[in-house]
């Protein structure tokens, strides 16, 4: 469930960063843009779950 919250986060931060990298720099290439994806994935992933590990641990799941 983590993994496939964190994918539907860091989609639609790909679309966003790699179409703004585009439009700043005028024409495709690979920079900090796919960084900020990983890091976002990663951030996400944590995030979530430490989320669902605090909800299993108090017994809401």
């Amino acid at each position: 469930m983590e993994l496939f919250y964190s994918l539907g986060i860091t989609y639609f931060v790909a679309r966003w960063a790699i179409a703004y990298a585009y439009a700043v720099r005028g024409y495709e290439a690979y920079g900090g843009e796919y960084i900020l994806i990983l890091m976002t994935f990663g951030f996400s992933f944590g995030s979530i779950h430490a989320f669902f590990r605090s909800l299993r641990e108090e017994g809401c799941l």
